[in-house]
């Protein structure tokens, strides 16, 4: 495993199948991190986090959940 699926196993998975992130100035959006699939949006975050670390912290945790009702 390399540091990033150490550190965010559901994204890891999640971008390994299930769909894609999108981090930064997103056109059409005010969030600075998205998570997709091919229906859409499966979770917004904020406008803007202290790090980078900050806003994947917040989507693990968001997708760990997403997964756990869902997978």
């Amino acid at each position: 495993m390399s540091g990033f699926d150490e550190m965010y196993p559901a994204l890891s998975e999640w971008i390994s199948g299930a769909g894609w992130i999108e981090v930064g100035d997103i056109d059409g959006s005010s969030s600075m991190i998205q998570v997709l699939d091919e229906g859409g949006i499966i979770w917004e975050g904020e406008s803007s986090y202290p790090s980078v670390d900050a806003a994947f912290q917040a989507a693990e945790a968001a997708i760990a959940r997403w997964l756990e009702e869902n997978g």
